[in-house]
């Protein structure tokens, strides 16, 4: 099992968030980030069979996508 880190929440990404739970034995921790948490939190709450971290991040930000 392993971790997957989601950076943003548009069309890809909300669609992709919304498949990763169908394989609970590939992922067994999912993160969505983006530059608007709220909206990963609106994704998040949507998928019920799993859940999904949100964090707000801007991608163009190397060492904040490190951390």
């Amino acid at each position: 099992m392993s971790m997957v880190l989601i950076i943003g929440d548009g069309g890809v990404g909300s669609v992709v968030t919304q498949k990763y739970p169908s394989s609970p034995e590939v992922f067994s921790e999912i993160m969505l980030a983006s530059r608007t948490k709220a909206k990963s939190d609106v994704i998040a709450a949507l998928i019920k069979n799993k859940e999904i971290k949100t964090a707000q991040v801007d991608a163009d930000n190397v060492s904040e996508l490190v951390e």
